[in-house]
């Protein structure tokens, strides 16, 4: 089977598949991605739908949310880490009396966490 365009959903749910398996953490399938690209990457030609498909991998597992607080008198608080933006309003939605923001964050390629925006 050929993969010629690999869509969000596919990916999550390979995420979801093997960590909810209990056999992968997010971490550990985070190496085997890289491991795994960099064996792919020595052939690109031959192997450019399966790179598509890791790199979207590793860049779903390099991302994270976050929801935090904000006041002027204390800046911002973070509450909770969560993996997905879904699970992350959820918690908001549980917690109206709070003043809930949330971020998202990834690592990148210089190993260092920034803020992305939102889609």
């Amino acid at each position: 089977m050929k993969i010629f365009y690999v869509t969000k959903k596919q990916v999550t749910a390979f995420i979801n598949k093997e960590t909810k398996s209990g056999i992968w953490s997010r971490e550990n399938l985070l190496q085997a991605a890289n491991k795994i690209l960099d064996d792919l990457n020595e052939f690109p030609n031959d192997n450019h739908a399966q790179i598509k498909f890791y790199s979207k991998i590793k860049a779903e597992l390099e991302t994270w949310f976050e929801v935090f607080t904000s006041t002027e008198e204390d800046g911002t608080e973070t509450i909770e880490s969560f993996d997905t933006l879904a699970e992350a309003d959820d918690y908001v939605a549980k917690n109206p009396e709070q003043n809930l923001f949330i971020d998202k964050w990834r690592t990148n390629k210089q190993g260092e966490n920034e803020k992305v925006k939102i889609k």
